[in-house]
C-alpha cells in the first residue's frame, strides 16, 4: 500500500506534497460549461468524505499518465493527484476527487490564469516504479515531481534541503462550525447534502519566525498578517469584518520566498497562524510482495519507508498467506495465514528504511496453504514522528466551498520575483493612460455643464493643471438605478462640452453602477431581460447583469462605445460593486439592497455566493476590454477587485475616509499590483488636509473628490499657504511624470508594483515585516507620510542601501538598517532616494536624470509612448532606453562614476527629447568628464552611426551636470553614449 505524497522541484524549489485537489482549467485549456454545485444541487463529492475525516489516500498500485507539462497519478479510490509544469519557478498541484467530473471548469465564469505570451512550461520526462518514488523530471527548469511511500504530509523545500513549509494534512471536510465565522451557511448550503454548511480545509505549517503577506489590500490589518484571520469577502464595510475588503485575493507571500495562489473565486476563510498544531502525525507505510515458496520463486525484497526521517515505531498488521484491503485496513485470510509480526519487528523496528529479503519457506516459517501460488507478505508500518515540531510553528488553515482544491506554489526566490511569476499567471497591468497619473477631481454632483467647465478653470488658475475629472450619478436621467443615459438639463450639449474639455488638456470619466434602471429608459433594459442575462435578484431596484456570460458582456460594450468611448469619454468610476448585501438603502425596502445575496441565482450557474468576489472584477473586465478593442487606453475607478484584476489600469477607492488606514492600503495595494487612490475628500483643518494632500500626491494614483461637498483646495475652502503646499506637489509631480511612468512601464513588465512595501525590495530585513507608514515608489524613492498632528517622524531606513534626502540629495545620507528622527513640518512631507538610483525630472525642453555620487550600481529603464491609444503594443511605437550607472571603487583618493544611456526601442519621441542632463549630487569643483575619449563640451561621433552628439558638463553647489544632446538626430541615427566622471 502507498500513501502518496509528491515532490516537486521548480527553479530551485522543493515540494514534497500530499494531494492536493482541483478546482480550474489548465493554462490554454479550452472552457466548459460551468456546473455549480452551489446552484443545481449536484453532489460532486467523494463518497467518503466525512466531516473532520481526513481524505482516504490508499492503494497498492496506480496508474501514472505524463505528458510534456503535466504528470498524474489515479489511485484505486477514484482520486487523481496531478502536477503540472505551468512555468519556470510556477507549479499547479491539483487533486480531483472521486465523483468529479474532471472535464468541469470552476473557473470558466472569470478564469484567473491569463499566462504572458511566450512563457514556455518546461518539459517533463517522467520515470515510474512499483514502489519508492515515482518521479517526473524537467531538464529545463530542474522540476522533480513525484510520489513517496509514507503519510501524505505536503513538504516545500529548497534544492539544498532547507526546509519553507509543511502541509502537515490534506484536505478535509469539517462542518460549519469549523469553517471559520461566516464561510458557512448560505455559501455552502447544497453543496454536500449530507453536511449542510460543511467546507474543505486544507492546512499548511508556518515556520518559526516565517510572516505571511497579502490577501489582497486590507485596509485594516497587515502589511504582516501572521497571527491573524481573514475572511476574503469583497464588502463597501470595510473593518467591520477581518478581511472583507475593496480588493480580496487567495494569494500569500511568505518571508521564506514562496507563494500560494488559491485558485478559487468562492469566498474563503484564511487562519494565518493563528492556531498552533497539535503533535506531528504519526504516518504508515505499506508494503506487498508475492511468492510462490514451494516453486522456489520469489519476488524482490519488501520495502518499507517513512516519509522524512521517521522511524518504524510498530508493526500494526504482517501476515503471509492470502490476505486482503486496502492499507490501514489489511484482513488476513481465515484459512491461509501465517502471522509475521514477530519476524518484521525484529527485521525493522526503529528503522527509516527497512528492506525485507525475498519471501521463502523459512522466513514464513512453513506454508500455511501449500499448492496456492497467489500468496504474499503484507505489511503495515506505524511511522513515528521524525521528533515535535520546532518551537515557533503554527498553521495557516484555508477554508473553501469547493469540493476539490487548486493550488499555484511560486518559488519565488525573491519577492519580486514571486510577484512577476503570481502576475505572470494572472496578468500584469496594461500600461495607462498619462492622463490618469495627473490630478483627477470629481466636482460637486449637482454641477452641471457651465459650472464644470467653470471648475476646470479655477484650477488652472490656482496653478493646477487637471489630468481628468469625474462627473457623479445627475449626470443620467436616473441613477440608483441607471439608464446610461445623458440628463439634458445638466448636460445639454455633450459634444461641446467634451470637446472644450479636451481644449483644457482635461479628461472626462462617468460614474456608473451595473444595475439597470427597470425601465426601457434605459437602453440597456430590454436587451438584457429579453434575453435572459440578468440574474434573478433586484440590487437597487434594477437588472443585476450577469457579466459572467460574454453575451452581457457584449451588450454593455456595444451601447457604452457607441455612446460614449466614441464621443470621447475616457474612462469610467464603476461603483457600488464591492458588495454589502445586508445593506439596505434607507427607506427603499428590501428590493433595494446595496448588492446581491448568497442565494441569488445567475443565467450563466453561478450563486450569488460565488458570484460575490469576482462581479466588480468581470464589471470592470468588461469596460477595459471594450476600450482596447477601440484602440484607446483607459483607466477606470473600482470599487471592487479580485485576482486577475491587477492586469487592467484601476484604482480601487472607499466610502472609509480614516488617514491610517488610507496610508495601509497604499502599502498593502503592492501586494500583487493592485493600485490604490487615498483621496482627498474634506479636511477638518489645516493639518488634516496638508497630511491627506501630500499621502495622495505621492500615491500611484493621485484623486480628489468633491462630489457630496464641492471642496477644492483653494481659499476659502483651505488657507493660503496649505493651497499654496498644494499647488507645489502637483508641479512636483507633473515634473516627475517621465519617473511614474517609467515605473509603470516596469510593472508591466515586471509585475513589481508602482507602490509597495519596503518588504517587497528589502526581503532581507525583518525590520521592514511591520512598517505600515513607509512605502516605495517606483525604482528608488521611498515616502515617509507624518500623522495628521505631528511636526516630526521616526523613519527607518532598509539594510542594503543608503538614503539621501528627496528634496536636498547633496545632504548627508542616512545609513541602511538605522532609525532616524526626521523633522515634518505641517506643509512638508520627508521623502527619500536611494543612493544610485536615477529620479527623473521632466524639465520642458530637456530631462534631468538626478543620481548621487556614490552608491550602488543601477540600470533602470526610460520609457515613453504616446501615453494616449495602444499603437505601443500594436505598432511598437514606443521610447525606452536603457540608464546605467556605475559606481567605480575610489583610486589614489579620486572617486568615478560611468554614467550611460543605451537606446534600446526608439520608434516614439518624447516631447523632452533630445537631451538629456544628468545631475550628479556630492560632486566638487574639481570634476572631470571623459566621454568616449573625448573631454569637455565637444561633439561625439558614435562608432554605432553617423550621428553627432554633443555633451556638455559644469559644476555648481557640489552638483555635477552632465548634459547629453542628441539635436536633430533622427531617433533610428541616437548613439550609445558613455561618460565617466572623475572628483
Amino acid at each position: 500500500c502507498k500513501m502518496p505524497a509528491m515532490m516537486v522541484v521548480s527553479a530551485g524549489l522543493v515540494l514534497l506534497v500530499a494531494s492536493s485537489s482541483s478546482r480550474g482549467r489548465l493554462p490554454g485549456a479550452a472552457s466548459s460549461t460551468l456546473n455549480d454545485p452551489h446552484s443545481d444541487g449536484t453532489d460532486h463529492v467523494n463518497r467518503l468524505y466525512r466531516p473532520g475525516a481526513q481524505l482516504p489516500r490508499t492503494k497498492s498500485r496506480w496508474s501514472m499518465v505524463a505528458s510534456d507539462t503535466e504528470w498524474s497519478s489515479t489511485y484505486p479510490s477514484g482520486d487523481t493527484v496531478v502536477v503540472t509544469s505551468v512555468a519556470i519557478g510556477t507549479l499547479r498541484v491539483r487533486m480531483i476527487p472521486f465523483g468529479v467530473d474532471p472535464s468541469t471548469d470552476w473557473t470558466a465564469s472569470y478564469p484567473m490564469t491569463q499566462p504572458q505570451s511566450g512563457q514556455q512550461p518546461p518539459t517533463l520526462r517522467v520515470t515510474a516504479t512499483d514502489h519508492g518514488w515515482d518521479v517526473a523530471q524537467s531538464g529545463t527548469a530542474g522540476l522533480v515531481a513525484g510520489v513517496a511511500s509514507g503519510s501524505p504530509i505536503y513538504n516545500v523545500s529548497r534544492a539544498d534541503g532547507t526546509l519553507l513549509s509543511a502541509q502537515i494534512r490534506p484536505p478535509e471536510l469539517v462542518n460549519a462550525s469549523q469553517c471559520g465565522e461566516t464561510l458557512g451557511g448560505p455559501l455552502t448550503g447544497g453543496m454536500w447534502p449530507e453536511c449542510p454548511g460543511c467546507c474543505l480545509r486544507a492546512t499548511q505549517s508556518l515556520l518559526p519566525n516565517e510572516q505571511i503577506f497579502g490577501g489582497g489590500v486590507q485596509l485594516y490589518s497587515g502589511p504582516a498578517l501572521r497571527g491573524s484571520t481573514l475572511f476574503l469577502r469583497t464588502n463597501a464595510e470595510v473593518g467591520t469584518h477581518p478581511g472583507w475588503s475593496h480588493v480580496v485575493a487567495p494569494f500569500f507571500m511568505s518571508s521564506r520566498g514562496y507563494g500560494i495562489l488559491l485558485n478559487t473565486h468562492g469566498l474563503s476563510f484564511h487562519d494565518i497562524g493563528l492556531t498552533v498544531p497539535g503533535p506531528p502525525p504519526a504516518g504508515v507505510t505499506c508494503g506487498t510482495t508475492y511468492a510462490d515458496p514451494a516453486s522456489g520463486h520469489s519476488t524482490a525484497p519488501l520495502t518499507l519507508q517513512c516519509p522524512g526521517q521517521g522511524k518504524i515505531s510498530a508493526i500494526a498488521f504482517a501476515d503471509y498467506g492470502l490476505s486482503s484491503g486496502l492499507c490501514g485496513s489489511f484482513v488476513a485470510s481465515a484459512s491461509c495465514t501465517s502471522n509475521q509480526t514477530a519476524n518484521v519487528s525484529r527485521l525493522c523496528l526503529g528503522k527509516s528504511l527497512c528492506t525485507i529479503p525475498g519471501v521463502s519457506n523459512t522466513f514464513a516459517g512453513g506454508d500455511p496453504c501449500f499448492g496456492n501460488n497467489q500468496k504474499h507478505l503484507t505489511v503495515t508500518a506505524v511511522c513515528s514522528p521524525t521528533s515535535s515540531w520546532p518551537p515557533g510553528l503554527a498553521e495557516f488553515r484555508t477554508h473553501v466551498a469547493d469540493p476539490i482544491t487548486d493550488t499555484y506554489f511560486f518559488g519565488g526566490p525573491t519577492m519580486q520575483d514571486t510577484i512577476g511569476q503570481f502576475t505572470g499567471l494572472s496578468g500584469r497591468m496594461w500600461m495607462p493612460p498619462k492622463w490618469a497619473l495627473g490630478l483627477w477631481y470629481h466636482p460637486l454632483e449637482s454641477a452641471n455643464q457651465s459650472a464644470v467647465l467653470d471648475i476646470v478653470d479655477e484650477f488652472a488658475v490656482g496653478g493646477v493643471q487637471l489630468g481628468a475629472l469625474t462627473l457623479e450619478p445627475p449626470w443620467q436621467t436616473h441613477a440608483y438605478p441607471c439608464t446610461y443615459v445623458w440628463n439634458p438639463a445638466h448636460f445639454w450639449n455633450v459634444t461641446q462640452f467634451i470637446e472644450t474639455l479636451g481644449e483644457k488638456m482635461v479628461q472626462l470619466t462617468l460614474w456608473e453602477h451595473a444595475y439597470v434602471y427597470n425601465s426601457t429608459e434605459s437602453p440597456l433594459f430590454s436587451p438584457l431581460l429579453d434575453n435572459h442575462l440578468v440574474a434573478d435578484w433586484e440590487t437597487w431596484g434594477g437588472l443585476t447583469p450577469d457579466f459572467s456570460l460574454a453575451e452581457t458582456r457584449a451588450t454593455f460594450s456595444d451601447y457604452h462605445t457607441d455612446t460614449f468611448i466614441k464621443a470621447g469619454v475616457a474612462g469610467f468610476k464603476l461603483d457600488e460593486c464591492d458588495g454589502n448585501p445586508s445593506k439596505v438603502d434607507p427607506g427603499s425596502g428590501h428590493s433595494e439592497r446595496w448588492f446581491f445575496p448568497d442565494d441569488a441565482r445567475f443565467p450563466g450557474g453561478l450563486s450569488g455566493a460565488r458570484m460575490h468576489n469576482i462581479f466588480g472584477a468581470l464589471y470592470g473586465q468588461t469596460f477595459h476590454e471594450m476600450f482596447a478593442a477601440a484602440g484607446k487606453r483607459t483607466f477606470l475607478k473600482a470599487r471592487a477587485m479580485y485576482v486577475g484584476s491587477q492586469r487592467f489600469p484601476t484604482t480601487f477607492y472607499s466610502d472609509s475616509y480614516d488617514y491610517r488606514n488610507y496610508l495601509l492600503g497604499v502599502v498593502n495595494s503592492g501586494w500583487g499590483g493592485w493600485v490604490w487612490a487615498p483621496e482627498v475628500r474634506a479636511a477638518t483643518g489645516p493639518s488634516d488636509f496638508c497630511r491627506r494632500s501630500q499621502l495622495m500626491f505621492w500615491a500611484a494614483v493621485s484623486s480628489m473628490d468633491g462630489w457630496n461637498t464641492g471642496f477644492k483646495p483653494f481659499p476659502p475652502d483651505v488657507d493660503a499657504e496649505s493651497s499654496a503646499m498644494f499647488v507645489r506637489l502637483a508641479k512636483n509631480r507633473a515634473k516627475l511624470l517621465p519617473f511614474l511612468y517609467s515605473a509603470w512601464n516596469r510593472q508591466n513588465q515586471t509585475g513589481v508594483p508602482v507602490a509597495r512595501a519596503l518588504t517587497v525590495d528589502f526581503e532581507a530585513d525583518i525590520q521592514t515585516y511591520t512598517i505600515d507608514d513607509q512605502f516605495l515608489l517606483g525604482d528608488g524613492i521611498m515616502v515617509a507620510p507624518a500623522d495628521v498632528n505631528a511636526t516630526n517622524r521616526s523613519v527607518y531606513f532598509p539594510v542594503g542601501a543608503e538614503w539621501v534626502d528627496y528634496w536636498n540629495a547633496s545632504a548627508p545620507p542616512f545609513a541602511g538598517g538605522t532609525t532616524a528622527v526626521v523633522q515634518a513640518p505641517m506643509r512638508e512631507i520627508p521623502v527619500f532616494q536611494r543612493k544610485g538610483s536615477v529620479v527623473m525630472f521632466d524639465e520642458g525642453d530637456h530631462l534631468v536624470l538626478r543620481v548621487t555620487s556614490d552608491g550602488q550600481n543601477s540600470s533602470t529603464v526610460l520609457f515613453d509612448d504616446d501615453g494616449a491609444t495602444t499603437r505601443a503594443e500594436t505598432h511598437h511605437e514606443k521610447f525606452s532606453m536603457r540608464l546605467n550607472v556605475n559606481y567605480v571603487p575610489p583610486v589614489n583618493g579620486s572617486k568615478s562614476v560611468l554614467l550611460q544611456a543605451t537606446p534600446d526601442h526608439l520608434q516614439w519621441q518624447p516631447q523632452w527629447w533630445p537631451r538629456l542632463v544628468w545631475e550628479l549630487h556630492g560632486a566638487h569643483a574639481g570634476a572631470a568628464v571623459e566621454c568616449s575619449g573625448a573631454h569637455g563640451s565637444v561633439a561625439l561621433t558614435s562608432p554605432q552611426s553617423a550621428s553627432q552628439v554633443s555633451v556638455k558638463w559644469a559644476v555648481s553647489s557640489s552638483v555635477l551636470r552632465v548634459s547629453m544632446d542628441w539635436g536633430a538626430t533622427l531617433l533610428t541615427d541616437v548613439a550609445d553614449v558613455k561618460c565617466t566622471a572623475t572628483f
